[in-house]
């Protein structure tokens, strides 16, 4: 997979759908939160 920084692909957002948007929205949001549940369970079982 190639991460792509957000300066290369503005000049491509005005041709994404709106369901393509969206898509890339939720997963700009699950890598934004990767890992937050693993460390939840850990500050409860080790703090």
């Amino acid at each position: 997979m190639i991460v792509r920084t957000f300066r290369a692909l503005r000049p491509h957002a005005a041709s994404l759908s709106e369901d393509e948007l969206a898509a890339l929205a939720a997963l700009i949001g699950e890598y934004d939160t990767r890992g937050q549940q693993g460390y939840q369970l850990t500050e409860t079982f080790f703090d």
